[in-house]
């Protein structure tokens, strides 16, 4: 029963947080935000990965869901997503409607969840005893494995910017 339910839940959960990113771009200044929205998840994915994989071996956090996850990779993917969001923040005037402080807790929140959502995935998986959601990319796993991150951060994303566009300042 419960792997029916991780299975029905794999194939359910793509598409209900992939309309979030169709929603994004039906907000103001879409085409900045969704390129935020990239910019963030990626940069999130990618510092949580380099740095656990050159520097966060030491540091695993012994999760029997994703056992190779590090503490050090967790910390430089959260860092990633708010400083980037930091940089949105100065060389974008107008995409947010807050003041700094409020850009870095976003980016918390953002790389946070992004984490999150790949822990989710990988449970998931594993629930459904799958190591992979399939082989479309070398080394990291199939589609729904490059995009998990991207599926959880969607919808907050979504409604924060829905809000701040409804109640600037």
């Amino acid at each position: 029963m419960e792997n029916s339910a991780a299975t029905v839940m794999a194939a359910i959960y793509p598409g209900f947080f992939i309309a979030y990113i169709i929603r994004i771009s039906e907000l103001q200044n879409a085409s900045l935000l969704l390129f935020y929205f990239f910019s963030v998840v990626f940069v999130n994915d990618i510092m949580a990965y380099i740095a656990g994989l050159s520097i966060g071996r030491g540091t695993r956090m012994g999760l029997i869901i994703s056992p190779k996850k590090s503490l050090v990779g967790f910390i430089f993917g959260f860092l990633g997503a708010v400083g980037i969001s930091i940089l949105y923040y100065y060389t974008i005037p107008g995409l947010f409607n807050i003041e700094i402080g409020g850009v870095i807790i976003i980016g918390s929140v953002f790389g946070i969840v992004g984490i999150l959502g790949d822990l989710v995935e990988s449970a998931l998986k594993r629930s459904a005893e799958v190591k992979d959601s399939g082989e479309i990319i070398p080394g990291r796993g199939g589609l729904l494995d490059s995009i998990d991150s991207m599926l959880f951060v969607a919808p907050i994303f979504y409604y924060i910017f829905k809000i701040s566009q409804k109640y600037p300042g």
